[in-house]
C-alpha cells in the first residue's frame, strides 16, 4: 500500500464486497464466512495504518512543536532577572538548577537563552539578587571589576573558563584562549561592555586552516545588578574574518605537547596571531561579529535620566528616574511658568511616552488639571470605601464625536507605595455613558502624586508622573514607577 495516498484512494483499492447482497439466507456454495472475515480484517488495518499516517504527518508532529513553543515562551524569568530582551523569536530559554554541594556551588537562577538550533549561540544572565553563597558573591564582584576594567588578562579568562559566577555545569574543559579586545563595541543599553576574539579549541587545539571552526566571539556587560555572557558561534579565522593566507602560515605551528590523539597538527602560535590581530587590519570585521552577537539577544532600553528642578528659594530638586524605550531625547524641560513640566522625547508630542510636573501647591495643580485661571471648587464622592475629589468634570454628547462623560479626581487617602515612597493619585476616567460621574465601570487611567514635604526637608509643592495615555487606556503609573530600576527623589 502507497502510504501518500489519501485514504479513500487507498480504501477504494480493495476488490469490493457487498456483503448484505452476497449473504442470502442459504450461504452460497463458493464464498465462506472464513473470507468475509478475512476481507473486513484488511478493511480494519488499511483503515489503521491511514489514520496513523494522517496522525503522525500532520497531527503529532504540530502537537510537539507547539509544547515546546509554549514551554519556551510561557517560562517566566522576571524572578530571576529584570532584564528583557527586544525579541525573543527563536530563542529557548532554561534557568539553572544549581547544586548544592561544596564541591560545586553552582549558582541556582542562571537564565540562559539559546538559539533554536545552534548549540553555542546562547546568552547567560545572572543577577546579584539569585546569589546566596559569599563565595560566588565574591566572585561575582570581581567579575564586575573585570568587565568595567575590560581586562581580557584576567585569570578565568587566560584559563579558557567561564567565571564561576555564571557557570551551570562542571562537565567539559576550557575551550578558548582570548585574543584581542573588539575595539569600539558597545553592547546597547548595559552600563559596560566589552567584547573579545577567542581562539576556540575545544578539548585539544585549534586547527590553522581554512575549513576547521577556530575562533568566537563573547561579549560581557553588565546592566544593573546583572552580569551578561554572550558567546557566538564558531567560525573560521580565515573565511569568515579574512586573515590572510600568509597571516595564517606565518602563525602556524606544529603542535608539541600531549593531545589525545597522540599526534601533532598544525595549530596557531598564540603570540603571534595576537600581534596579527593588533594592527587594526581586521578591526572593522570584528567590530561588525561582535555587534551582529549583539543584535541577535539586544536589551530592551530604558536609560536613566536626572532631571533638575529650580525651585523658590533657591532649592535644587533632583529626580532620577528611566525615560520611556521610545525616548530619543531625555526629559526636556517643556514648561517654566507657575509650573514645572519636563517630557520625555518632548520633540515629538504624540509619541511622549512620560511626563513630570512640579506644582508648588494643590490650587497651581488644580487649575493645570482643570485647565482654569482659578482654582477649581472640589466635590467629593465615594466609591467602594475610597473617597475620591473631583477636579474636573465634563459629560458626553450624543451629537458629538465624543458622546462620553469624563474627569479627573484626586484620591488622596489611601495611599500607595511607590518605591519608598508614599504617593496620592489622580485619576483621568472615560465613562461608557454620556454621564460625568465617576463610576465602577470607567476606564481609569492613575497618575503618581508625590507631596514632596513628606518627603524632603524644607521642600513644599506636589511632583506628579504621568503620561499620554490613549482614551480609553487603562494605565496605572504609580505601577510604572514600580517597575523601574531606579526612581530616587533628592536636592542639592
Amino acid at each position: 500500500m502507497d502510504l501518500n495516498k489519501p485514504i479513500s484512494e487507498a480504501i477504494s483499492s480493495v476488490e469490493p464486497t457487498p456483503v448484505e447482497s452476497t449473504l442470502p439466507p442459504t450461504p452460497p456454495q463458493g464464498r465462506s464466512k472464513g473470507f468475509i472475515i478475512i476481507v473486513s480484517i484488511l478493511m480494519v488495518l488499511i483503515l489503521g495504518m491511514g489514520g496513523y499516517y494522517v496522525y503522525t504527518e500532520y497531527f503529532a508532529p504540530k502537537e510537539v512543536e507547539q509544547e515546546q513553543e509554549d514551554e519556551n515562551t510561557e517560562l517566566d524569568v522576571t524572578e530571576y532577572t529584570d532584564i528583557k530582551l527586544m525579541s525573543y523569536d527563536g530563542l529557548e530559554v532554561s534557568i539553572s538548577e544549581g547544586a548544592e554541594d561544596e564541591e560545586s556551588k553552582l549558582v541556582k537562577g542562571i537564565v540562559e537563552y539559546r538559539k533554536v538550533g545552534y548549540a553555542l549561540e546562547n546568552m547567560k544572565i545572572v543577577n546579584k539578587k539569585v546569589i546566596t553563597d559569599d563565595e560566588i558573591l565574591q566572585d561575582y564582584l570581581e567579575v564586575v571589576e573585570v568587565i568595567k576594567g575590560k581586562d581580557i588578562e584576567a585569570e578565568w579568562l587566560l584559563t579558557g573558563a567561564e567565571p564561576w559566577v555564571l557557570t551551570t555545569e562542571t562537565k567539559g574543559t576550557p575551550n578558548y584562549t582570548p585574543l584581542i579586545l573588539v575595539e569600539g563595541f558597545e553592547y546597547p543599553n548595559t552600563d559596560y561592555s566589552f567584547a573579545v576574539l577567542s581562539l576556540a579549541h575545544g578539548h585539544e587545539y585549534a586547527t590553522a586552516d581554512s575549513t576547521s571552526a577556530n575562533f568566537n566571539i563573547h561579549i560581557f556587560a553588565i546592566k544593573g545588578d546583572n552580569l551578561i555572557r554572550l558567546e557566538s558561534i564558531l567560525g573560521n579565522l580565515i573565511k569568515d574574518i579574512g586573515l590572510s593566507e600568509e597571516s595564517s602560515t606565518k602563525c602556524s605551528e606544529m603542535t608539541k605537547e600531549y593531545t589525545s590523539t597522540d599526534e601533532n597538527y598544525l595549530t596557531y602560535n598564540v603570540e603571534c596571531l595576537m600581534g596579527v590581530f593588533d594592527t587594526g587590519t581586521y578591526d572593522e570585521k570584528l567590530l561588525g561579529l561582535a555587534d551582529t552577537l549583539a543584535e541577535k539577544f539586544a536589551i530592551q532600553g530604558s536609560r536613566v535620566d536626572e532631571v533638575e528642578m529650580t525651585l523658590g528659594g533657591g532649592t535644587t530638586l533632583i529626580v532620577k528616574l528611566e525615560n520611556s524605550m521610545a525616548d530619543d531625547t531625555g526629559f526636556v524641560k517643556v514648561e517654566d511658568t507657575d509650573y514645572l513640566m519636563w517630557e520625555d522625547n518632548g520633540n515629538n508630542y504624540g509619541s511622549t511616552s512620560y511626563m513630570l510636573n512640579y506644582f508648588k501647591d494643590k490650587d497651581e495643580m488644580g487649575k493645570f488639571f482643570a485647565q482654569s485661571t482659578i482654582a477649581p471648587v472640589l466635590e467629593d464622592t465615594v466609591i467602594k470605601g475610597i473617597t475620591y475629589q473631583y477636579v474636573v468634570k465634563e459629560d458626553g454628547a450624543e451629537d458629538s464625536q465624543r458622546p462620553n462623560g469624563m474627569g479627573l479626581a484626586y484620591i488622596w487617602e489611601p495611599k500607595v507605595k511607590v518605591k519608598e515612597y508614599e504617593a496620592s493619585r489622580i485619576v483621568s476616567y472615560y465613562n461608557p455613558s454620556l454621564s460625568s460621574d465617576l463610576v465602577e465601570e470607567s476606564n481609569i487611567t492613575t497618575y503618581a502624586v508625590l507631596n514632596l514635604s513628606e518627603i524632603l526637608e524644607d521642600v513644599e509643592g506636589y511632583l506628579v508622573f504621568r503620561g499620554f495615555a490613549s482614551i480609553g487606556s487603562e494605565i496605572d503609573y504609580t505601577e510604572v514607577l514600580n517597575q523601574m530600576s531606579v526612581f530616587e527623589i533628592s536636592k542639592k
